[in-house]
């Protein structure tokens, strides 16, 4: 009996639950049409371009600096050696970014036996050719003259140099 019970409730329960409410269903729908609308473009200024980034042609494997600072000139003197391990086969041209730097010497370093490399040097980029299958110890002489660089950048970022000496000049010390 406590079963027939039990089923009972459960049936009314289910029924009760599935029960569907007359209210919602003699509602009806209507329809509402808006006008039409013009959409003009702002005078907002347009996205700039996605600037894509250039083959990588080597894989920097490690790097090596001696560098001194000329504070009142705001200088910075530089020898570098760079490990490259090209991603090719052969590439052609391994472009380094340089801006701003006065390029004293560029030199390849097989153990003991350095030989001068040809370059060109925009001012940006220090172009050379690569023609290596192997890796490639690279050696460059320099001057880094950041605060001579003309002024760049956006909104946010006002200057794009890579380089800051703050108060050069030591200027907190004397007040």
């Amino acid at each position: 009996m406590k079963k027939v019970t039990t089923y009972l409730v459960l049936f009314i329960l289910l029924f009760h639950a599935c029960k569907i409410n007359k209210n919602e269903t003699n509602k009806q729908s209507t329809e509402i049409f808006l006008e039409d609308m013009v959409v003009k473009p702002s005078n907002a200024k347009p996205v700039p371009q996605l600037q894509v980034m250039r083959p990588q042609v080597a894989d920097l494997l490690h790097t090596q600096l001696e560098i001194s600072f000329d504070y009142p000139k705001q200088w910075v003197y530089g020898k570098a050696t760079l490990w490259f391990k090209p991603y090719t086969q052969k590439p052609k041209e391994l472009a380094l970014d340089a801006k701003g730097f006065q390029i004293l010497r560029v030199a390849v370093l097989n153990l003991k036996d350095t030989h001068d490399l040809d370059y060109t040097y925009d001012g940006k980029q220090l172009k050379l050719a690569y023609g290596q299958k192997d890796s490639l110890k690279l050696f460059i002489h320099y001057i880094a003259k950041p605060s001579e660089l003309p002024k760049e950048g956006g909104r946010a970022i006002t200057d794009s140099r890579g380089l800051y000496f703050i108060d050069p000049q030591d200027m907190s010390r004397s007040s």
